[in-house]
């Protein structure tokens, strides 16, 4: 009932609902999350795959990050565009496009290389992850500590 509401509220408001699943996870696959573009081309190309993707449309590719992190695509013209993922461990995209406007959604995947097990490679995304969560913790443990200090040499002046 309330989703209906919603529903309405946002048809109301003139928002166009795509309908979309959540990313289910197959295993050994990993889904990171969500990078966002704008291209006005009828069709996308990955630069990798050479697979075209239209307006409306959606596909999935194996794509290789290059050493500064980014992978390529092209767009209006043949122009060559890139986008950088925050992950990474980002070795599959599904790009989904707007059916009218500009919107290129890519979704990031880790998936296991071939003859790799798929439960090393979530545990290896995992350590990694839990590894730069303790590098977090203790660089705000540092920052939180010369704060300290910084405010007691503050109120002994």
């Amino acid at each position: 009932e309330e989703l209906s509401a919603w529903e309405a509220a946002l048809e109301g408001a003139g928002c166009v609902l795509v309908p979309w699943e959540q990313p289910w996870s197959v295993d050994g696959v990993t889904f990171l999350g969500l990078e966002y573009d704008k291209s006005s081309a009828e069709h996308v190309v990955l630069v990798d795959s050479g697979l075209r993707v239209a307006k409306g449309a959606a596909i999935s590719a194996l794509v290789a990050l290059d050493a500064s992190g980014y992978f390529y695509w092209e767009g209006s013209a043949g122009r060559r565009q890139r986008t950088r993922p925050r992950w990474k461990d980002t070795n599959c995209v599904t790009c989904r496009r707007e059916v009218g406007g500009k919107r290129v959604v890519w979704e990031c995947y880790h998936v296991p290389s071939r003859g790799q097990a798929p439960a090393a490679a979530k545990a290896g995304i995992d350590s990694r992850r839990a590894a730069a969560a303790v590098e977090s913790e203790a660089k705000w443990a540092s920052r939180k500590k010369c704060a300290m200090q910084v405010a007691t040499f503050s109120l002994q002046a």
